[in-house]
């Protein structure tokens, strides 16, 4: 028994070790991050872009309550790959010196897809009054994420 609790008092040593110099999870080249990161870009724009919108003025008053519910289920699937990809990108850990430029670019961009998750919502509820705030302002900040993007080497991102 005593071995026993030798052994474990051992083994949680070396854990909290090694958590305490960071070896959990250590930082990628910036190389090996932006490549990384690209990749998983590509992958999510792609799914993204093979989500089929109705051809559908969605904030048009001839507009039908369906037809929207159904521009608005097509935007909430391209929000949910978002919302996804900014998960797997979470993953990462960049070089120090672009972490927290990274962190603010991942914030916005979750801000972004929440701001057109509202807009989502606005669709399903048959309001093109909120529908016509939110994507615009959804897609202009998608837009301030581009750049964000582009500045830390991401250029398939945002």
């Amino acid at each position: 028994m005593r071995k026993a609790l030798v052994a474990v008092s051992v083994v949680m040593a070396v854990a909290v070790a090694l958590v305490a110099a960071g070896c959990g999870k250590s930082r990628m080249s910036r190389a090996d991050f932006v490549a990384k990161a690209n990749a998983d870009c590509k992958l999510y724009e792609s799914r993204q872009n093979a989500i089929q919108f109705p051809t559908v003025n969605p904030i048009a008053a001839k507009t039908t309550h369906t037809q929207r519910a159904e521009w608005g289920l097509a935007l909430k699937q391209v929000v949910d790959i978002g919302d996804a990809e900014i998960k797997e990108l979470r993953k990462l850990s960049p070089p120090k010196e672009l972490a927290d430029h990274y962190e603010d670019l991942l914030n916005a961009w979750q801000e972004a897809y929440d701001t057109l998750r509202a807009g989502s919502v606005a669709a399903k509820k048959n309001d093109p009054e909120t529908l016509k705030k939110k994507v615009p302002a959804g897609r202009a900040q998608l837009a301030k994420v581009g750049e964000q993007a582009k500045a830390l080497g991401l250029t398939s991102c945002g």
